[in-house]
């Protein structure tokens, strides 16, 4: 597998690694210890030899988190990670719903930071307000108003929130 440490990957696969193992400890059922149900024995034999694994008394390992990550995907592929309807498939989507919410709240901030703390508005565009030199705001009605997942473009503005779960339910 690698033969770097976990703490010299990029943040972003850092996350992704600690993630697939922390979706499969906290929503699939396991006896024992998490290694005994997700790792064969020839993996356990491994996370065990300091000389394979350098990493293996510390939290993170990265041979260890790569091989839940293996695991993961062979899950993914089967169609066993959050399936529909489930616990784990809703808060996933709420994680999205969040992270899409951070990257716009830091969009909103940079705004900010780069006009001295103002936040310009921003208008329906109309035909008195072209060629003003005003910032416009046009309206996104395309393919994303078909799309399969709820995203921030596509929240449906005039529904009520209990209208919008329960067809995200059925």
């Amino acid at each position: 597998m690698a033969s770097t440490s976990f703490f010299s990957l990029p943040v972003a696969k850092r996350k992704q690694l600690y993630r697939a193992h922390m979706e499969l400890v906290c929503y699939v059922p396991w006896c024992g210890t998490p290694e005994e149900s997700f790792l064969d024995a020839s993996q356990r034999s491994v996370l065990e030899d300091a000389l394979q694994d350098p990493e293996k008394d510390h939290r993170y390992s990265l041979r260890r988190l790569e091989m839940y990550f293996h695991e993961y995907k062979r899950r993914w592929n089967l169609g066993q990670i959050a399936p529909e309807g489930s616990h784990w498939r809703r808060d996933n989507q709420y994680l999205y719903s969040m992270y899409l919410t951070t990257e716009h709240n830091v969009d909103v901030h940079m705004q900010r930071v780069e006009n001295a703390g103002m936040l310009n508005a921003q208008y329906e565009a109309d035909d008195e307000l072209i060629n003003t030199g005003i910032d416009l705001w046009y309206e996104i009605a395309n393919e994303v108003d078909q799309s399969e997942y709820p995203c921030v473009l596509n929240f449906p503005r005039t529904h009520s929130k209990s209208c919008w779960i329960r067809s995200c339910l059925n």
